[in-house]
């Protein structure tokens, strides 16, 4: 049993892994592993306990699954290509006419379309972070600027909610920037859907020893304890009453663990039912540019 294994189980109580095996007869599995420390009276170490599960067919279903969504996505996303470039031609044509609700129409046709096409690339996005296939280009740019930009776009277009800028301190980060505003955006708009009755949201920004974290505190219905432990689970939505009455289909606050994971950082809730929520990320900070 590797030692890592048993640091673990010994520092968490148990430690689970999961990768292929091969059997004597040169066939493999895909196995689940459990190991637990085994403790004497004394409360020392006695021995550790490893259980294997074949989870070969659960594996490929999932793979199976994943294998859909990424085929089903381009297919979509085929289409889609096709119908941006005639909405474009039908809106070049319509310039040179005078119907007036004909360019509405087409605003509104041009809508739908964006709509589908933020599915679509969300789809492609859950695939390729549970393929732990997502490429990052990575570059070194100020947590503050990249904030502040954010939020001006974002506010020209939220009218009952004051998105407030906190502690707006310099650092930089060495990180893929559309895949964390992808994160942001998703935070924020999250905010402002879950809290319709407030007029305001926070974003903070604070700095530790060697990394950055990045809040947004929203004054809404706020989150279950139970809901909690499952809130960045694919597909996962909040339930409730109310939650129910708010569209989505779970896949935001999945794909933002995801890329945040990936840049090996962290990310988390906190809330409290009927107060709000606060949902923070943190990022190692790119050393020597305090500026």
């Amino acid at each position: 049993m590797p030692k890592r294994e048993q640091e673990i189980a010994i520092k968490e109580g148990r430690c689970e892994d999961e990768n292929w095996i091969v059997r004597k007869d040169k066939s493999r599995f895909y196995a689940n592993g459990l190991t637990t420390p085994i403790f004497c009276t004394d409360k020392k170490i006695a021995g550790f306990v490893k259980i294997t599960r074949d989870f070969t067919e659960k594996r490929e279903l999932e793979q199976r699954k994943d294998d859909f969504i990424h085929t089903a996505s381009h297919e979509f996303k085929n289409p889609l290509t096709s119908m941006q470039a005639f909405i474009q031609i039908l809106q070049k044509h319509l310039e040179k006419t005078n119907d007036e609700k004909a360019p509405s129409l087409v605003n509104k046709v041009q809508h739908q379309h964006d709509r589908l096409l933020a599915l679509v690339n969300s789809l492609l996005d859950v695939a390729k972070i549970t393929a732990g296939a997502i490429e990052f280009h990575k570059t070194t740019f100020s947590v503050g600027a990249w904030l502040k930009e954010i939020i001006e776009d974002l506010q020209t277009i939220v009218e009952q909610h004051t998105i407030i800028l906190k502690n707006n301190i310099r650092v930089k980060v060495y990180a893929d920037k559309e895949y964390l505003t992808q994160v942001i955006v998703n935070l924020i708009m999250n905010a402002i859907k879950y809290s319709p009755q407030a007029n305001k949201m926070i974003v903070r920004v604070t700095k530790g020893k060697s990394t950055v974290t990045v809040s947004v505190q929203d004054f809404g219905i706020g989150i279950s304890k139970k809901s909690q432990e499952k809130l960045f689970g694919c597909f996962f939505r909040v339930g409730g009453t109310r939650g129910r009455t708010i569209p989505g289909l779970g896949f935001g606050l999945f794909i933002s663990k995801g890329i945040i994971e990936r840049h090996n950082g962290t990310i988390w809730v906190k809330s409290e039912e009927g107060k709000g929520s606060t949902f923070s990320f943190s990022l190692l900070l790119k050393k020597s540019t305090f500026s």
